[in-house]
């Protein structure tokens, strides 16, 4: 599986911390070479080279020799300067905005009467505030509320600054977080492709139908385990993740029961 834009984007989305995203980038650039035989030696350039600027790593690039085949060098070269030099993402602003909700993972696996604390990450602050990127401002009474009695309006979270709101919850003993916001401006011509293509940058491939109207995307994180599904309604972009693989059946009643 070659790493593309796609992937990319998504980390971008998922992690706001600089740190963090090189971190992500660089594991999922290893991973994707493990197949070369040079995983370990890998591993061992990026962490050495982890605190190194863009201009000290294309200056040191020629060290790959050593690790990787010729015919690999200048390819994986071109991936380490994108992967880390944020500017050269610079695309993404021009993207349709999608604030995701980045969850601190551990309290997953409880129960969903325990407390999360979101860490909400955007793609960049000027892509929040200009251009087609900017998404439709989400307001307090947007959101989706599933059918459990145990989630009220009172559980609900709301970033007024991300517009994004947010809930926990299980599904058949599986603790979620369910989190949303108003479907970005350049994603209402066609919501269902727009909607695919960003679940495809976070590995979320597997199609659900949920009735006629509702198609939502499911995958897990090739680097942390976590499966998160993807999907719109009501003019909603709505984000559901966990720790644990939940059960088809019970995950499509659930979306349907979204009201």
């Amino acid at each position: 599986m070659a790493v593309d834009k796609q992937q990319i984007k998504a980390l971008r989305w998922l992690y706001a911390d600089e740190k963090a995203f090189k971190k992500a980038v660089r594991q999922l650039v290893v991973k994707d070479l493990k197949d070369s035989g040079d995983a370990d030696k890998l591993k061992q350039f990026y962490k050495a080279k982890a605190k190194l600027t863009t201009k000290e790593l294309r200056a040191q690039a020629k060290d790959l020799k050593n690790f990787v085949p010729k015919t690999q060098l200048k390819k994986l070269t071109d991936w380490i300067v994108l992967k880390f030099e944020a500017k050269h993402l610079g695309y993404i602003a021009g993207a349709a905005l999608v604030v995701y909700l980045g969850v601190a993972y551990g309290p997953l696996t409880g129960s969903s009467s325990q407390e999360l604390t979101p860490e909400i990450s955007s793609t960049s602050d000027t892509a929040a505030t200009t251009g087609s990127a900017a998404a439709a401002t989400a307001q307090p009474t947007d959101y989706l509320l599933p059918a459990t009695a145990e989630v009220t309006e009172e559980n609900i979270r709301f970033d007024p600054d991300k517009g994004v709101s947010s809930f926990v919850d299980s599904i058949g003993g599986v603790g979620v977080t369910v989190s949303m916001q108003s479907l970005p401006s350049d994603f209402l011509g066609d919501p269902d492709t727009n909607v695919k293509d960003l679940a495809e940058g976070f590995a979320a491939t597997e199609k659900i139908s949920v009735g006629e109207d509702v198609h939502a995307y499911r995958g897990v994180s090739v680097l942390d385990g976590i499966e998160t599904v993807i999907f719109t309604k009501n003019k909603l972009l709505v984000f559901i993740q966990s720790a644990d693989q939940l059960d088809l059946d019970q995950l499509s009643g659930y979306i349907a029961a979204l009201n």
